[in-house]
């Protein structure tokens, strides 16, 4: 169901990004799908889509929002992660900076807080 809505957001996006004057590739969205958080993201590419904001009506977000540095729990059942992070590198929410990503591989939900090893994943970088 999830992917299901995510299709119809790509197809919102696409027919904004048809009629208007974005002019982003959409290589880059594929190749971003195969490992979200892998790539850090093109902050030229987000500044751009900031002046236009024809994803502006559909955004969770708005124009105050902090810049984000986000680890994500590889192994999380609870919180779809990499499906936030491919939001974000699809230019879904025009109004937010991601200066880090990572996904750590077999954390759960809160591994990034309370796990034994949190300080040298999360806590050094």
């Amino acid at each position: 169901m999830e992917d299901k809505e995510d299709e119809e957001e790509d197809d919102h996006a696409t027919h904004a990004m048809s009629s208007g004057d974005n002019s982003d590739n959409d290589q880059d969205a594929d190749a971003n799908d195969a490992h979200p958080g892998s790539e850090p993201l093109n902050r030229n590419k987000h500044r751009v889509q900031r002046r236009n904001s024809s994803n502006a009506k559909f955004a969770w977000y708005g124009p105050d929002t902090p810049p984000f540095a986000l680890w994500v729990c590889g192994s999380d059942d609870l919180v779809d992660g990499r499906r936030l992070l491919r939001r974000f590198e699809r230019g879904r929410e025009p109004f937010v900076d991601v200066v880090h990503s990572k996904i750590i591989e077999g954390y759960e939900h809160l591994d990034v807080i309370w796990a034994m090893d949190a300080i040298e994943k999360v806590g050094k970088e």
